[in-house]
């Protein structure tokens, strides 16, 4: 059975357009600086002539056509907003704004040394007055690489707000955190007729919803609105809360998608602790649905990606912990994936929900679940390790502890080799004594090439299936059968009766 039809590649060949322009525009054309340092003369093409605001730096790029970066000094450059945002871009193709950088003046190679994590470069909202950090409109091939963005109150979107930008925006080693939609849609993002990729990025801390202003609160982390599409590659959405209040309805703890036109994209990443909350009001308690991801009408695609421990109010009808989709034609597609320990441990947890539309799993582990699955068409289920046992002996599908080396990263145990201390990178290998019954238990036809030997040619089930990460296979020893012979009797010189026994098989 193969679920997944829709291949994220497509994305990957997208953005690696978007870098080519990048490189190709910045070997011709003009950079520009910013710096809290910097005097702002003209042209500001170093350092020491930098911007100092980044907003007249937008400008002027909004402006000059032939402006290929603008250079960021890993400072905080915080500002007032206007009572909607604190920056705006809009109007732009071929331009990428870097941050992370030493900014030394006297340092005659530019733009000089980076590192995001030693010079951090935040753009950040100051003061009281309302507004979200940016503002992004009519932009194609633009590249946000390098900067965290925080601090933002507004809504829709409490960090960015991007419109109209069917052309591209990337954020690459970004991170979005503390911004809250105090109207209730999308604590990070809000995303309408435009495509936002993310690579090797975090969302985190974000609030779709404040609490206590009687509002619905939709999508944590992003919102997506009609064409709102939404890649995450590498990333992590991490610790992101859709928060109502007065017992009104919470949706979407990461991720809301209220449009057919909305998708969302995500592979090679994590989606953890995030929760869609409600609040007690005149006896009753708001309805929490899909603590990761709610889809209302929209498309998604998952592939190998980590959604744990998520959460909802598990109170009213349709408890989703993890994913709930529904609608007259809306489909989650979800391939080598765990879903695992939403609301663990709670009463009515359910891992995911389908109330509408298509919902197909293949290759995946979906444990640690009051119910795992709620309303499926076991037909699209296929090859996944379910732990309440649906589809169990039907499709490849199995009900078999899959041996979590541990409730962080979920790799599986192999006594050949698994990897710990990291999700997809940043750990290291090492050995089990046991091995996990999900190992080479996914679609024959699967591609396992990214998997390392031994492999056993054959797919592995969960999030980290044809993965240079997946748990090894484990060998198989062959003991070769024990004979005792007792001697042979010649009965003639061309053939002889051999008293001969198999003593042990070779059967371990």
């Amino acid at each position: 059975m193969k679920a997944f039809i829709v291949h994220p590649a497509r994305v990957l060949r997208m953005l690696s357009g978007f870098l080519t322009v990048m490189a190709l525009c910045s070997a011709s054309a003009m950079d520009i600086y910013v710096s809290s340092t910097g005097t702002a003369t003209a042209p500001y093409e170093n350092w020491a002539n930098a911007f100092t605001s980044v907003q007249a730096a937008f400008d002027f790029a909004q402006t000059n056509a032939g402006v290929a970066n603008i250079y960021l000094a890993g400072q905080t450059f915080a500002a007032a907003a206007d009572g909607t945002k604190v920056y705006a871009l809009s109007s732009r193709s071929g331009l990428a704004i870097r941050g992370g950088y030493q900014a030394d003046s006297g340092n005659p190679s530019l733009p000089g040394p980076r590192n995001p994590a030693q010079w951090p470069t935040a753009l950040a909202r100051s003061g009281t007055v309302a507004g979200r950090v940016l503002t992004l409109s009519g932009l194609s091939n633009v590249t946000f690489e390098g900067v965290t963005i925080w601090g933002g109150s507004y809504h829709p979107g409490g960090g960015i707000h991007v419109s109209t930008s069917s052309g591209g925006v990337i954020f690459d080693n970004c991170i979005v955190s503390n911004n809250y939609a105090n109207g209730g849609q999308g604590g990070a993002f809000y995303i309408a007729t435009s495509v936002v990729t993310l690579t090797n990025s975090l969302l985190t801390a974000n609030q779709g919803g404040r609490g206590n202003d009687g509002t619905v609160a939709r999508g944590g982390a992003a919102y997506l609105a009609a064409s709102g599409v939404l890649n995450v590659y590498r990333s992590t959405i991490a610790n992101n809360t859709a928060r109502s209040s007065r017992a009104q309805p919470s949706y979407g703890g990461a991720v809301d998608l209220e449009a057919a036109t909305a998708e969302l994209n995500v592979w090679e990443s994590i989606i953890t602790n995030n929760a869609a909350t409600a609040e007690g009001y005149g006896g009753s308690i708001g309805l929490g649905r899909g603590g990761a991801i709610y889809n209302n009408g929209g498309k998604v695609n998952l592939r190998n990606v980590l959604l744990v421990r998520n959460a909802t109010a598990l109170t009213g009808t349709d408890p989703s912990s993890a994913i709930m989709s529904l609608g007259t034609a809306p489909y989650v597609l979800i391939e080598n994936c765990t879903v695992a320990d939403n609301d663990a441990g709670k009463a009515g947890s359910v891992g995911l929900r389908r109330n509408g539309g298509v919902f197909a799993v293949t290759n995946a582990i979906v444990w640690g679940h009051a119910a795992d699955l709620v309303n499926f068409d076991l037909a699209h289920v296929g090859h996944s390790d379910i732990g309440d046992g649906q589809n169990a002996g039907v499709q490849g599908c199995q009900a078999i502890d899959p041996l979590f080396v541990d409730t962080r990263h979920y790799h599986v145990a192999s006594s050949a080799g698994h990897y710990e201390g990291g999700a997809f990178g940043g750990g290291a290998w090492t050995t089990g004594i046991v091995d996990s019954p999900v190992i080479d238990r996914g679609d024959p036809i699967s591609d396992y090439s990214l998997e390392t030997a031994p492999n056993g040619g054959r797919v592995n089930m969960g999030a980290y299936a044809n993965t240079a990460v997946a748990s090894r296979s484990p060998t198989i020893i062959a003991t070769l059968p024990a004979v005792a012979n007792s001697g042979a009797l010649f009965c003639g010189h061309t053939s002889a009766h051999l008293r001969g026994e198999i003593t042990d098989d070779g059967v371990e």
